[in-house]
């Protein structure tokens, strides 16, 4: 997917996909230091997989959303890991914060190691 240009390793793979079993292993051999390019890739490889993100918004980084369905409600886990506050906005679907039972805000406001618990209609 992408050879080093130059120096010692000039033409060698800096960036291979092998066939493993039914998906993809990826192999970098090579630290980048535009940390926008591990974001693109990561998107480029979870995209062509079928994978769909827990919450269409840009998470902060160290903010994780997991998601967790029955069938009918989708429940969505957010923690902040980042060693700070953080605000995140949400897509614009309505969520119900499970603490309260209230209406979540359009934008949460997630403190140092906080987690929040939202439910919202399943889109399946």
């Amino acid at each position: 997917m992408g050879n080093y240009r130059s120096d010692f390793y000039a033409g060698r793979p800096a960036l291979t996909v092998n066939r493993f079993g039914e998906g993809n292993a990826y192999h970098l051999a090579t630290r980048v230091k535009d940390a926008s390019f591990y974001v693109e890739l990561y998107a480029a490889i979870t995209s062509k997989a079928g994978i769909t993100r827990a919450l269409d918004s840009d998470l902060p980084t160290g903010v994780t959303a997991q998601l967790r369905t029955d069938g009918e409600s989708d429940y969505i886990f957010m923690q902040n890991y980042s060693g700070s506050p953080q605000a995140v906005k949400l897509d614009g679907e309505d969520y119900t914060d499970l603490s309260s039972g209230t209406a979540a805000p359009a934008v949460l406001n997630l403190a140092v190691n906080d987690l929040a618990m939202l439910k919202r209609k399943s889109l399946v």
